[in-house]
């Protein structure tokens, strides 16, 4: 697993291709760098990256199934500021032990939890 504030450019390619399967919300356009780094190639290349999460863009907490990485947004967990209409959270990974698996859900500051998947399990084109 990797975790980094700013999303790659492959994120806003995985969730804008209707084939991938994808839970959560996405509130806002991407904002990943200009020039694509060659970071998710590399990934995807050495085999040892399951998911990767990022935040950056606050209102955004999907997750989405990308060449056999999930590319996971967290959730907005700030405090008054420009998103005060967005509900505080953390995003919960659970991992599976020996397993390349992992739960996922949002639990929000009132105690709701939301769009719990396990992945890659529900992340299989029928």
């Amino acid at each position: 697993m990797a975790y980094f504030h700013i999303p790659l450019p492959e994120y806003r390619q995985a969730f804008n291709d209707d084939k991938n399967i994808r839970f959560g919300e996405r509130l806002e356009n991407e904002c990943p760098p200009e020039l694509n780094s060659g970071m998710f190639l590399a990934m995807r290349e050495m085999r040892d990256v399951m998911a990767t999460f990022v935040g950056h863009d606050h209102v955004n907490n999907y997750i989405v199934n990308y060449s056999d990485i999930a590319l996971v947004f967290g959730c907005f967990s700030g405090w008054r500021t420009t998103y005060i209409s967005q509900m505080n959270g953390v995003r919960v990974v659970e991992l599976k032990e020996d397993k390349r698996e992992f739960d996922t859900w949002i639990h929000l500051l009132d105690g709701t939890i939301k769009d719990k998947v396990s992945y890659p399990n529900e992340f299989v084109n029928p």
